[in-house]
């Protein structure tokens, strides 16, 4: 049997308003997976006022307000608890992408990829459930990559190689006059440390560069995705996340 092989279809439909009284048409964009079937398993449509997300046998329909305005907050959320990361207080991008893994479609579920022009983030959210809050081990950061062209790396983490039979306090020592706190050995001469939101490449790179005599491997944590088909379902734009939140 020839494996499941889903592929996007983006329908465009527009639906006129009849009645007695005249009114606008209303456009619904829709994305579909697998494209050649008359019951695709996921279908997600932008349509008048409503995003629909419909997955296998299971629907969920909510607002565009509702829906966008609860974005808003989660990434205003995370942004206050990583102390306000320069540079996403203004001119923000969502886009929202479905990943569809091959052996099992009927577990798609959303990334939504938040962007300010220069630099990209991601998170995972459960779309059947009603806590949508962002967190660092379900997010990426993508730096200036595009996703899905990459899947980025964990926020405020760095993995560590020592030199052999460096001593682990010269390691921690060297870390932390990186930027790094909250340094663990892991064992085999690797060590996690902690970092500042976006500030995970900058200190992977100080630590490398500066004292190579007891490090000889520092770099971010990358993130590793399921084997699926991915494609954004909608987007969305916002000009200043604070001005908004205040407003909300």
């Amino acid at each position: 049997m020839e494996a499941f092989k889903p592929h996007f279809l983006r329908v465009v439909t527009l639906t006129a308003i009849l009645g007695f009284l005249p009114g606008p048409a209303t456009a619904q964009s829709c994305l579909l997976f697998p494209e050649n079937s008359d019951s695709p398993v996921v279908r997600i449509c932008d349509s008048g006022d409503q995003y629909v997300f419909r997955v296998d046998e299971r629907l969920r329909e909510i607002s565009k307000t509702d829906f966008q305005k609860r974005m808003r907050e989660s990434l205003a959320d995370w942004l206050e608890r990583h102390h306000h990361p320069a540079g996403f207080d203004h001119a923000l991008r969502f886009e929202v992408w479905m990943s569809i893994p091959e052996v099992n479609p009927a577990a798609a579920q959303p990334r939504v990829v938040v962007s300010n022009g220069t630099v990209s983030l991601s998170f995972w959210i459960d779309l059947w459930s009603d806590d949508w809050r962002f967190n660092d081990q379900e997010a990426a950061v993508l730096g200036t990559a595009r996703y899905p062209e990459s899947f980025g790396y964990r926020p405020c983490a760095v993995l560590v190689q020592s030199q052999p039979n460096a001593d682990p306090r010269a390691v921690i020592t060297a870390l932390e006059k990186s930027g790094a706190t909250g340094v663990r050995i892991d064992g085999g001469g690797w060590y996690k440390a902690t970092t500042g939101a976006l500030e995970e490449a900058k200190v992977a790179a100080a630590a490398g560069k500066s004292y190579g005599e007891v490090i000889k491997l520092a770099q971010v944590n990358s993130v590793m995705e399921w084997i699926a088909q991915r494609g954004m379902a909608f987007s969305f734009s916002t000009i200043d996340l604070q001005e908004i939140a205040d407003r909300d």
